[in-house]
């Protein structure tokens, strides 16, 4: 196999070309491994992923969920993934009806805000979020994920004002 300075001096001189060079290798070498690990698909909803992530559970709440396409929790492993909960009205109100139904999912999984590692959440009025954070607070008692706030222009209903997703990181054990 030739390198790229074999085949392209020019090209190889680049500046950008030996910056970007290792990370292509790294990007190819990931790839292969991920192709080389394979998935078995199983009955229903679940899908035996490489033995490094363990299996694929899916848990939903509602019908609507399949004629949207997606699932209110996804476990892999040690990581459950909860997709966003979103409300409409007053942003205090908002905030406290998502964080309460987002308490139930990390429930249903033995878990607490405790166990939240990433918190991702989308604001049609950020500045109201902020004004009404102390409702947020309060359900971490102290012990914040990282996170990251972003205002947008729209959700996915019109009526609706703030969307929060969540990832918890699950115990060995459970």
């Amino acid at each position: 196999m030739k390198s790229l300075g074999q085949i392209n001096p020019e090209i190889a001189q680049n500046p950008v070309t030996r910056l970007l060079q290792p990370l292509v290798k790294w990007a190819a070498m990931a790839a292969l491994g991920a192709s080389l690990s394979g998935c078995v698909f199983l009955a229903g909803n679940e899908v035996a992923a490489p033995p490094h992530f363990g299996k694929i559970e899916r848990h939903s709440v509602g019908p609507w969920e399949a004629s949207v396409g997606y699932n209110n929790a996804v476990r892999v492993g040690q990581t459950l993934y909860i997709s966003g909960y979103a409300a409409e009205g007053p942003m205090d109100r908002a905030i406290d009806e998502i964080y309460r139904a987002h308490e139930k999912t990390l429930k249903k999984y033995g878990l607490s805000y405790a166990d939240v590692v990433k918190e991702t959440l989308y604001a049609r009025d950020i500045e109201a979020v902020k004004r009404h954070n102390d409702k947020r607070l309060a359900f971490y008692d102290g012990r914040f994920p990282s996170a990251t706030w972003v205002q947008v222009e729209r959700l996915y209903d019109a009526k609706l004002q703030l969307e929060v997703e969540l990832v918890a990181a699950i115990p060995l054990g459970k």
